[in-house]
Parts: C-alpha cells; sequence; structure tokens
C-alpha cells in the first residue's frame, strides 16, 4: 500500500499539535462545572435530547420551560434547590393518545402526565473521577415515563461525555 497520500495529513495533523500544543498546555486538561451552563433536555432536567447527565446548575436555578417533541408536549418547573439536589415538576400532553372515556380526538380530549423529576449528585467532578449522579423520573405520575437511572459526566477541554445506565 502506497503511503505518501497520508504524508500531507500527517504533516498538517503535526503541525496543528506543535501550534496549538503550547497553548492547551497553558491549561488544565480538566475543568470544573463552573466554567460552563449545562444544557436542557427534553424532560426539563439537564442533559441532552432526551438523555439526563450528572450536571447540576448553580444552586438556587430556576428553569420554566415548553417543550414540543411530537406527539408529547411538556410544560416543564425546575429548580435547583440545594448544590446537590435538582427538582422538577413535568407535565406532559400526548397529543396521540386519548383521555379514557373519550371517542374524539381534540384538544380537550388529549391525555395528560405528570410526573416528579428529581436528581442527586453523589460526586462533584474532580481531577480524576467524573461527576456522578442518581435520579428518577416521573415519581407521582402514570409511570408512562419512569425510570431511574445513575450517570457519570466528564468534561476534557470543551467536550463534555456522559455514561450511564437506566432501568
Amino acid at each position: 500500500m502506497n503511503s505518501r497520500p497520508f504524508r500531507p495529513l500527517l504533516l498538517a495533523v503535526f503541525c496543528w499539535l506543535a501550534g496549538a500544543g503550547p497553548a492547551l498546555a497553558q491549561k488544565a486538561w480538566w475543568r470544573t462545572t463552573e466554567d460552563f451552563t449545562p444544557s436542557y433536555n427534553d424532560f426539563g432536567a439537564t442533559g441532552l435530547l432526551q438523555t439526563p447527565n450528572a450536571r447540576m446548575h448553580p444552586d438556587g436555578h430556576f428553569n420554566a420551560g415548553v417543550s414540543h417533541v411530537e406527539p408529547y408536549r411538556r410544560y416543564v418547573l425546575n429548580l435547583q434547590a440545594l448544590p446537590w439536589l435538582e427538582a422538577g415538576f413535568r407535565f406532559t400532553q400526548i397529543l396521540n393518545r386519548l383521555e379514557p372515556g373519550s371517542l374524539v380526538f381534540g384538544d380537550e380530549q388529549n391525555f395528560f402526565d405528570r410526573g416528579i423529576d428529581i436528581k442527586i449528585r453523589l460526586s462533584p467532578e474532580m481531577r480524576f473521577l467524573p461527576e456522578i449522579s442518581v435520579g428518577a423520573r416521573d415519581l407521582g405520575g402514570t409511570n408512562l415515563f419512569s425510570s431511574e437511572y445513575l450517570v457519570m459526566s466528564r468534561r476534557y477541554y470543551n467536550l463534555d461525555f456522559s455514561a450511564g445506565m437506566a432501568w
């Protein structure tokens, strides 16, 4: 196999690393969670899309919002009650499911679900350890969206990685 086509690519990678290396070496390779603001997922908690992460907002942070992902319309209130506790209330309108006893589809006849979400931080992110949180979704609701989970989040420069399991 001829390796000549890869030489310009290898040269470009080497030049980028040589130029960026000193700039990256001046910063710590890890950062604390105060360096950025976590995003919200479709359920109104910190996370991405429909997946929670281990991140927390600053103490006392409040969020109210609406999420519409067909066929679900969610109205959420979320509070960072303590530095280690995130709590949320969610009211979900399910647009393709009828309320029991209804015969026709219409805005007044859609199925509604409510739930309470709680996430507890077990360990903040440290130099060699990820941030670890445990949580429960849809407490006190119809259990249509219920889940318990354990998740870890780790930041590496501008990338934030999360891994976890749910049941």
